[in-house]
């Protein structure tokens, strides 16, 4: 009796029957090894939108747990509320971004892939300097951020952002203020025209750095009635000046005037 032709063959997969299609094992599992698509199998567009909808769903997963879990704020708060604002709620400050939950997360991996230039508000919107005024505007501020947008101030920004109201001020941090106070040296270096009657003088403190003792005379918003002190002696001491930026304790007196006080939406 003839043998068949493959008979004598030691490929195991030329002997191999076919499956209903008609594709051998050997051509299947050929297949099945074939190299994978490199970068440019990646890079289509089909495939940017399958992995953007994948990670589109593990957000909205996320999402949909914590909005679930009653008041966000128990969540999504990155500390506790500056002395103040204890009593606040989360939607107080931050306004609802535009959109809704699924049209947020699609923008969030659209930015992720590249296929958008500025990342989207997810949630809520970022507090801004006019939430901080809505409430705390008074006119006669010594320091108001608006004047620290202009022009000459380009350099100084670049060392303290002095127009954003949280580089001092920064919720969520468990203290009236995030900064030690010793950032006046930023704009205030050059006092030797001031001479006003006052021991030591401002050139001399400026001489020997001392710009510990600014906040100890002065208030930075001016927002309280008080004399400057004419000496050093007479000024606060530096830990009640510290204390007061941590806890907000009354420090500089009785306030000029009230600030507004109330969101205006």
């Amino acid at each position: 009796m003839d043998q068949p032709l493959n008979s004598g063959s030691s490929d195991p997969l030329a002997s191999a029957p076919l499956n209903g299609a008609g594709e051998g094992v050997g051509e299947r599992v050929c297949r099945s090894q074939a190299p994978a698509r490199g970068l440019e199998g990646w890079s289509s567009r089909k495939d940017r939108r399958k992995v953007g909808y994948r990670i589109g769903a593990v957000f909205g997963a996320v999402f949909l747990v914590v909005f679930s879990w009653g008041d966000d704020g128990q969540v999504l708060a990155k500390g506790p509320a500056n002395p103040g604002h204890e009593a606040l709620e989360c939607a107080d400050c931050h306004d609802p971004a535009e959109g809704t939950v699924r049209q947020q997360v699609q923008a969030a991996v659209a930015f992720g892939l590249g296929l958008r230039e500025t990342p989207p508000a997810v949630g809520r919107l970022p507090v801004s300097n006019r939430v901080c005024m809505d409430c705390h505007e008074r006119k006669a501020d010594l320091h108001p951020t608006h004047e620290f947008t202009e022009p000459k101030y380009f350099e100084e920004r670049k060392e303290i952002a002095a127009d954003q109201c949280i580089t001092c001020h920064k919720e969520h941090s468990g203290r009236h203020v995030a900064n030690t106070g010793q950032f006046c040296s930023t704009c205030h270096s050059d006092l030797g025209a001031i001479d006003k009657p006052i021991q030591p003088t401002h050139p001399e403190l400026v001489a020997g750095e001392r710009w510990d003792t600014c906040m100890r005379c002065h208030d930075y918003h001016g927002n309280h009635v008080r004399e400057a002190p004419r000496t050093l002696g007479e000024a606060f001491d530096g830990r009640t000046v510290l204390r007061h930026l941590d806890s907000g304790a009354p420090l500089y007196g009785e306030k000029r005037e009230p600030a507004s006080g109330e969101r205006t939406r």
